[in-house]
């Protein structure tokens, strides 16, 4: 009986953004500063070379809530309820 083989993938520890960003072909950082305070569900936007399309899911209140002052510019993308997720 022939015993069965493990493969295992490296471990690689990144601790900041910049180190990240370097492993990636095409890096983009989506600040979500230009999206509207409240973006209509399902969204879709462009970054760079990547198309993101995210619904809401979940049995809250549907849709999308940018929080965060978009001046110097710290907006983070949320749910209205937190119960929800956001898949994109």
């Amino acid at each position: 009986m022939a015993m069965p083989t493990f493969t295992h993938a490296a471990t690689t520890i990144i601790t900041d953004q910049a180190a990240f960003l370097s492993t990636l072909a095409d890096p983009q950082v989506e600040t979500f500063n230009s999206l509207s305070t409240q973006p209509a569900d399902p969204i879709a936007f462009l970054l760079g070379s990547y198309i993101f399309n995210g619904t809401i899911t979940g049995p809250g209140d549907p849709g999308f809530y940018n929080a965060g002052a978009a001046s110097p510019g710290d907006v983070w993308l949320s749910t209205n309820a937190a119960i929800n997720t956001i898949n994109f």
